[in-house]
């Protein structure tokens, strides 16, 4: 009976304290940060983090070839013309000479555009994309 009574008193005096820890989600947790925080995307123009929204982002391998599908959502209440560009980063992080160039797309006010980009080299691994104002306004 003395034991259980003891048994009894040591989890309810650590309960508490396990209760009340907060909770920390793990590094490597999708959840851990805002999809915007874990895609290589940067915005020339800082307005455009506004309205332009990044709804998904996904590689995969092609024959050989890595593939980036980019899904950007129109924010603002009208048609966003924007510049899209892939840049392939290498094994050891060095950008691959043979980029492609900046790809012109119209975003139409609140609909989501996808937008997929094939690396020029087979050395491709990663990928980061950088979204600016259009020259074509």
């Amino acid at each position: 009976m003395k034991r259980l009574f003891v048994l009894a008193l040591a989890i309810g005096l650590a309960l508490p304290a396990f209760a009340c820890a907060p909770y920390t989600p793990p590094a490597n947790s999708a959840s851990a940060q805002p999809l915007e925080d874990q895609i290589p995307v940067m915005y020339k123009n800082l307005d455009l983090k506004l309205y332009v929204h990044v709804r998904d982002f996904r590689t995969e391998r092609v024959n050989g070839l890595l593939v980036g599908k980019l899904m950007l959502e129109n924010k603002k209440g009208s048609d966003l013309p924007v510049d899209v560009k892939a840049k392939w980063l290498d094994k050891d992080g060095y950008e691959i000479k043979d980029s492609w160039g900046a790809r012109p797309v119209v975003l139409k006010a609140g609909e989501i555009n996808s937008i997929e980009f094939i690396a020029p080299d087979p050395a491709a691994e990663s990928v980061r994309f950088i979204i600016a104002n259009s020259e074509m306004q």
